[in-house]
């Protein structure tokens, strides 16, 4: 199954708007609001993104890491998106394990 490109980008726009917000030097409070509402926008797609490959299980797990290492991150996502992580990463495998089972059988 091939990867779909949601987490590998939503990763990447939260990054690069994280660092922006941290830059601050200059920042109006309203524009500097409308960055945070977009990294939470763009956190919960992170988490709400379905698992298709290990590297959608795995950026999620890098987004969460980065939530846990930031100083001011959004702790109500860091759970969820380890447990949707997780959950994804368990039905890949036994997705995986079944069509190993199933070509064994043919």
């Amino acid at each position: 199954m091939e990867c779909e490109p949601e987490t590998t980008l939503g990763l990447e726009m939260h990054r690069d708007l994280d660092a922006l917000a941290s830059s601050r030097n200059g920042w109006p409070a309203g524009a500097l609001d409308h960055i945070n509402e977009a990294l939470s926008i763009i956190g919960q797609a992170i988490v709400d993104a379905p698992v298709t490959c290990e590297r959608d299980a795995a950026n999620k797990f890098r987004f969460a890491a980065d939530l846990i290492d930031a100083e001011a991150g959004e702790m109500r996502l860091e759970g969820a998106a380890v447990h949707t992580a997780l959950d994804g990463l368990e039905g890949l495998r036994q997705a995986q394990w079944a069509e190993i089972r199933r070509r064994a059988r043919a």
